[in-house]
């Protein structure tokens, strides 16, 4: 779009002999601005978008969260890319109460997708794949895939954030 208003620019100053000339162009639903405020208009946009995924990844950080019975999900930092990590302690009702698990991830806009796992010793040795993604700033809904003694456990936990 702006190459066509700069080629009618410039044939209207040979047309008319003017040197200057402040263009713009109209279409059926009002005006286009063109040039260096469309460039500005660009960058903005760019800005906008950046800080909206930093926003998302930064949202994260340092944070608690708590699950519908009782589980901790603790994030601890989080990288520039939205790469996270932290510790994840067990529901006290659950076959292993209050044990903390190695957590790691990332988030990808609204997806969350991250692994708690605890493989350092053989009591409580369980890993988990959540995949999920954030259905306001201060909840996370996701999915679990554990493997738990040799079989697997497949459930759905809302995480809030307190």
């Amino acid at each position: 779009m702006p190459r066509i208003i700069e080629r009618v620019s410039v044939l209207y100053r040979e047309v008319r002999g003017i040197d200057r000339i402040r263009m713009i162009a109209f279409n059926a639903t009002g005006p286009i601005i063109g040039g260096l405020n469309m460039c500005r208009i660009i960058a903005a946009f760019f800005l906008l978008l950046a800080s909206a995924v930093t926003a998302s990844a930064q949202g994260l950080f340092p944070s608690v969260w708590q699950t519908q019975r009782g589980a901790l999900l603790k994030v601890l930092s989080v990288g520039p890319a939205g790469n996270f990590s932290g510790i994840f302690i067990t529901s006290p009702g659950g076959p292993c109460p209050a044990v903390p698990y190695n957590l790691v991830g990332s988030v990808r806009g609204p997806r969350v997708v991250f692994q708690t796992s605890r493989n350092w010793t053989s009591d409580c040795n369980v890993t988990t794949i959540w995949s999920g993604r954030f259905v306001s700033p201060t909840t996370i809904v996701a999915r679990g895939n554990a493997t738990f003694e040799g079989r697997r456990v497949r459930g759905t936990e809302v995480f809030q954030r307190i």
